[in-house]
C-alpha cells in the first residue's frame, strides 16, 4: 500500500516551525492558541487544547478549526472567517463569542481573539481561545444580583444620591426623580445645584436643618441619619429618611458625600395612627381609674354614712375598717389616674398617703404614735400593689387600734425594700405585742384571715416576731401581668 503523506509531513513541519517561532511560555498557557492557514486547517496548537478541548496535539493537527464548534455554527463561522481574511485585516485582533465542542461531545461558550499576519503571499490566522463559562455564570449571578437589588430598593422605596463638593452639586439618578415626582428630562440632567434642591422640593419647615446638615458633611468621615418633608413635583407632601456618608478627598477625587433616601411616608402615617391609638387608650384607661376611684370614694362615703345610724361599737369598727379597706384601692387608682404609667404606682408615695389616712381615720393624736416610713424607691404594678395595699392598711390598723391603749405613746414602722427584684415588707410597733396565745395564721380575725389570704395571693410568706412589741415580715416577688378571661 502506498499512501501520500505530504500534506502529513509539511503540517508537522509547520507545527515544528510554529513551535520554535513560539516561546515557550505560550506553549503553557491555559487558554488554547491556534494557528491555521488560510482555509482554516489547524497548523499549530499550544497544550491548552487538551485542557479545554480534550485533543491532543497530533489529534487536531490538520484538522478543520470548525471540529472545535458544533455543527450548526460551522457555516457561520466561516463566512466570518472568510470576511475578516478578506478585509485584510493584517495584525488586527477581532474578538467574537462562540460556542465549543469538546472531544466528549460537551458545549461550552468561548471567546475567540483573531489576528493575521502573512508569511511572504500566505496569511495565517492565530486564535486564542478562552472557556468562558465561569465568567458567565458570574455575570448572570451579578445581573440576578444587581435585579434584586433594584426590587429590593423599589420595595424600600430607596434611592441613591450622591453630592460633589467640588462643584456644589446633586448628582441624582431615575429612581431619585421617580420618587420626587419627576423626571431627569424635565429637570434638565442628572446633576442639581444645592439652591435649586432646596427651593424646590425640601418642604419650608425642613430647608434650615438640610442646609445646616449640607455644611457638616464637608468634616471628614461624617456619617448622619435624619428625616425631612418633600414636596413632590405633585404637590404632595412626603416623608424622607436619608443616611449621608463623606468620602476623605482621593488623588482621582475630591472629597463628596454619598447615600440614600428612603420615602417612609407610610411608616409615618402608621406611626401617626399608633400614637392616636395609644393617646385614646391612655385617655379610657385615665378615665376608668378615675371613675373606678370615685365609685369607690362613693362606697367609702355610704360605708361613713352608715356608721351614723349604728349605736353599736363593734358594728361601727367593723364598717370603719370595710371603709379603710375600700380607700385603700381607690387610692390606688386614684395614683395610677396622675401618672404617666398606668399599669405602675410609686409606692413610696402612697404608702406615706395611706398611713396617714389611716391615722387620721383613728383619730390618732400627734405626738401619741410616732409613724417611721422606710420604703425603697419601688415601683409596682396594679396587680401587686392593691394586695400589698390592703396587708398594709390590715396591719396599721392593728397596730393603730389594739399596740397602744390607753393613749400609750409608741412607734409604728412601716419597711418597704427591694433587692434582686425581691421585696421584703416589716410592719412593726413597739407596743403591747401580740397575744401569745392566739395563732394569727388560725384565727377568727376577718383582718388576720384576709392578710393571709393576700400574702398566699402574692405568693409571699408572713412570719410575726412577738419578743419586743409586734413584728410581721413578708417576703415576695412582684406578680407578672395574667391576662383576664
Amino acid at each position: 500500500m502506498v499512501e501520500d503523506i505530504n500534506s502529513n509531513i509539511k503540517t508537522l513541519n509547520s507545527q515544528k516551525d510554529g513551535e520554535e517561532n513560539f516561546p515557550i511560555v505560550a506553549m503553557s498557557m491555559p487558554n488554547v492558541i491556534i494557528t491555521t492557514d488560510i482555509n482554516g486547517i489547524i497548523i499549530f496548537s499550544n497544550d491548552g487544547i487538551k485542557d479545554v478541548f480534550g485533543y491532543s496535539n497530533l489529534e487536531i493537527l490538520g484538522k478543520s478549526i470548525s471540529k472545535l464548534m458544533p455543527e450548526r455554527f460551522r457555516t457561520e463561522f466561516f463566512k466570518g472567517f472568510k470576511k475578516f481574511q478578506s478585509d485584510k485585516m493584517l495584525g488586527t485582533g477581532k474578538v467574537i463569542n462562540a460556542v465549543g465542542l469538546k472531544k466528549d461531545g460537551t458545549q461550552f461558550p468561548f471567546e475567540m481573539s483573531l489576528s493575521t499576519y502573512n508569511v511572504g503571499k500566505d496569511i495565517y490566522l492565530t486564535t486564542i481561545i478562552r472557556d468562558i463559562t465561569e465568567r458567565i455564570k458570574t455575570e448572570k449571578a451579578l445581573k440576578a444580583s444587581q435585579l434584586h437589588l433594584e426590587d429590593a430598593m423599589d420595595l424600600a422605596h430607596l434611592a441613591n444620591w450622591q453630592f460633589d463638593m467640588s462643584i456644589n452639586q446633586y448628582i441624582f439618578n431615575d429612581r431619585f426623580y421617580s420618587m420626587f415626582g419627576t423626571t431627569a428630562e424635565e429637570e434638565g440632567g442628572y446633576n442639581m445645584s444645592v439652591q435649586d434642591y432646596l427651593n424646590k422640593y425640601i418642604h419650608p419647615e425642613d430647608t434650615q436643618s438640610i442646609a445646616d446638615g449640607m455644611k457638616k458633611t464637608k468634616d471628614s468621615n461624617f456619617c448622619t441619619e435624619l428625616e425631612h418633608k418633600i414636596i413632590r413635583g405633585d404637590g404632595k407632601i412626603r416623608y424622607m429618611a436619608v443616611h449621608c456618608r463623606t468620602v476623605d478627598e482621593t488623588d482621582n477625587h475630591g472629597p463628596y458625600a454619598y447615600g440614600t433616601i428612603q420615602d417612609i411616608t407610610e411608616i409615618k402615617m402608621v406611626e401617626k395612627k399608633l400614637k392616636e391609638s395609644v393617646k385614646e387608650k391612655e385617655i379610657l384607661l385615665k378615665e376608668i381609674h378615675h371613675r373606678v376611684k370615685n365609685n369607690m370614694q362613693i362606697i367609702s362615703s355610704l360605708l361613713n354614712i352608715q356608721t351614723r345610724y349604728l349605736d353599736d361599737e363593734e358594728s361601727i369598727n367593723v364598717l370603719k375598717e370595710s371603709q379603710n379597706r375600700v380607700k385603700s384601692m381607690a387610692m390606688i387608682h386614684e395614683k395610677l389616674y396622675g401618672s404617666s404609667d398606668f399599669n405602675k404606682i410609686y409606692f413610696d408615695d402612697y404608702i406615706e398617703s395611706l398611713v396617714w389616712d389611716l391615722f387620721y381615720s383613728y383619730s390618732i393624736e400627734k405626738g401619741t404614735i410616732n409613724p417611721i416610713l422606710e420604703i425603697d424607691d419601688v415601683k409596682l404594678n396594679i396587680e401587686t400593689s392593691i394586695p400589698c395595699g390592703l396587708i398594709i392598711t390590715e396591719l396599721v390598723s392593728n397596730s393603730l387600734k389594739y399596740a397602744f391603749p390607753n393613749q400609750l405613746k409608741g412607734e409604728l414602722k412601716v419597711s418597704l425594700k427591694n433587692k434582686d427584684d425581691h421585696y421584703k415588707l416589716i410592719i412593726s410597733d413597739n407596743g403591747i405585742g401580740f397575744p401569745k396565745n392566739i395563732d394569727f395564721k388560725n384565727t377568727k380575725s376577718l383582718g388576720l384571715e384576709l392578710v393571709n389570704n393576700l400574702v398566699e395571693q402574692i405568693d409571699g410568706n408572713i412570719q410575726l416576731e412577738n419578743s419586743k412589741g409586734t413584728k410581721f415580715k413578708i417576703t415576695f416577688k412582684e406578680l407578672e401581668y395574667k391576662e383576664r378571661i
